[in-house]
């Protein structure tokens, strides 16, 4: 079994379990995992496992573990999400924004903390159940400097006459090849604007050379769930997030 921290989740302490799958012994599993709760000085501890990963889902429920959130980590091919997404037709209100890629939107935000603040006011909205460390904003500001963001393919839509973001979506280089990872990204009020952003993205992609995209979806976020079923991805097996609370 490994503990760790985290920074930016500070409120948990974290813990993987592996058994070895010739020899698999539950109540020597029971055992550390008795010992970690015990030791813990958080309220609370967090284990997150594969859909059909070893231990099992019933392993961590008879111990009073409760699924807090599923993760999916789906990918799509470009050009077919490109050719089965009917034409979009802009409402006035959509009309009204600028949109902007993340390079651009440097002239009303120098700094990105205006973006960095929507972010992770965002992030905390659908983390309540594992929130965030309070906002500090230089590291905020720096994710969204990081070498891996692709600023030509993220965009954020501003409202001049209100002077406000009013959506956002970030885009990430992947580890995997010619494929890129869509990242954040939410629409606030204005219903269907985070998909018509990420067709944006899309389209970026394909034109710069990129014939796949990845992205990870929580279900804490419903909203931004919509997108498996507005897009085709390809499904893949969920990350089960369990919790035990003192």
């Amino acid at each position: 079994m490994i503990s760790w921290h985290n920074s930016f989740h500070p409120y948990a302490d974290y813990i993987t379990l592996i058994l070895d799958p010739e020899d698999r012994n539950d109540q020597a599993a029971g055992l550390l995992l008795d010992e970690a709760i015990k030791r813990s000085a958080k309220s609370y501890l967090q284990v997150s496992i594969q859909q059909d990963g070893d231990p099992e889902p019933e392993f961590y429920k008879s111990r009073q573990f409760m699924e807090v959130r599923r993760t999916y980590t789906s990918t799509l091919d470009i050009q077919e999400a490109i050719q089965a997404i009917p034409p979009t037709e802009y409402t006035e209100h959509y009309k009204a924004l600028s949109i902007l890629n993340l390079r651009d939107w440097q002239q009303h935000d120098p700094d990105y903390s205006r973006l960095a603040q929507r972010v992770y006011d965002d992030y905390r909205r659908v983390h309540t159940i594992n929130p965030p460390a309070p906002l500090d904003i230089r590291k905020w500001t720096e994710l969204l400097q990081a070498d891996d963001i692709i600023q030509e393919g993220s965009y954020i839509a501003y409202s001049p006459h209100r002077d406000e973001i009013r959506g956002y979506a970030l885009m990430h280089e992947s580890e995997a090849e010619n494929c890129v990872e869509l990242g954040w990204s939410d629409q606030g009020d204005t219903n269907g604007l985070r998909f018509s952003l990420v067709q944006q993205q899309l389209h970026h992609a394909w034109q710069q050379g990129y014939v796949c995209a990845e992205m990870e979806i929580d279900n804490t976020d419903p909203e931004r769930m919509e997108l498996l079923t507005l897009l085709p991805f390809h499904s893949s097996p969920a990350l089960i997030t369990y919790q035990y609370r003192k």
